[in-house]
C-alpha cells in the first residue's frame, strides 16, 4: 500500500508476475472515522485477549489448586499409614485439614473468575476447566477412602488431647465451608 494522499490510497496486487495497481480515494473525514475504528479494534481485541487471558489464568490456577490438593491428601494418607502414635497420627490429620483449607480458600479466590467462565449450568465445569474438573472427581473416592481411614483409625487415639485438637480443627473447617 502506497499513501499516494492524504485521502487516495493505491495498493498494489500482483498475479502471475502482473503488477496491477489498485487506487482508492476516501472521501473527506473518512480517514479519521478509519483510525479511530482502528484504535476501537485495538481495544476490543484487548478486552478479548484479556477475557481469554482471565479464562487460561482462572482455569489453570483452579488446575494447579486441584493438584496440589490431591498431592497433599495423599500425603496425608502416606503419613496415615505410617502413623506409628497418637503425635504421628494427629500430624497426619493437620496434613489433611490443611490441604482442605488451602483448596477451598484457593477455589474461593478464584470463583469470580470461575463464574465467568461457566455455563448456565452450576454442574458443569467452566469452559477450558474441564481437565481440572475430571482429575478432582476421578480423585473423589481416594479422598472418601483416606477420609474414612481417618475416621477408624483415629478411634484409637481418641482421648489424645493433640488428636481431639486436629479433629476438632477439621470440623470446624467443614462448619466454615457450609
Amino acid at each position: 500500500m502506497k499513501n499516494i494522499n492524504e485521502s487516495c490510497f493505491e495498493f498494489d496486487f500482483s498475479e502471475q508476475g502482473v503488477l496491477t495497481k489498485v487506487p482508492l480515494t476516501l472521501a473527506a473525514g473518512v480517514l479519521k472515522e478509519f483510525a479511530n475504528r482502528m484504535k476501537l479494534l485495538a481495544v476490543l481485541g484487548a478486552l478479548l485477549m484479556s477475557a481469554v487471558l482471565v479464562k487460561a489464568n482462572a482455569c489453570d490456577d483452579f488446575g494447579q489448586a486441584v493438584d496440589t490438593f490431591i498431592a497433599s491428601i495423599r500425603d496425608s494418607g502416606k503419613k496415615l499409614d505410617q502413623a506409628a502414635n497418637a503425635h504421628d497420627f494427629a500430624q497426619a490429620l493437620n496434613v489433611f485439614s490443611d490441604a482442605t483449607e488451602t483448596f477451598t480458600k484457593r477455589v474461593k479466590e478464584l470463583g469470580p473468575d470461575l463464574v465467568k467462565l461457566s455455563s448456565s449450568n452450576p454442574d458443569t465445569p467452566p469452559a477450558g476447566c474441564d481437565k481440572a474438573q475430571q482429575r478432582l472427581t476421578s480423585f473423589e473416592s481416594d479422598l472418601n477412602s483416606i477420609g474414612a481411614k481417618f475416621g477408624t483409625e483415629g478411634q484409637k487415639y481418641i482421648n489424645d488431647d493433640e488428636v481431639k485438637l486436629a479433629f476438632e480443627r477439621l470440623k470446624n473447617l467443614q462448619i466454615k465451608e457450609n
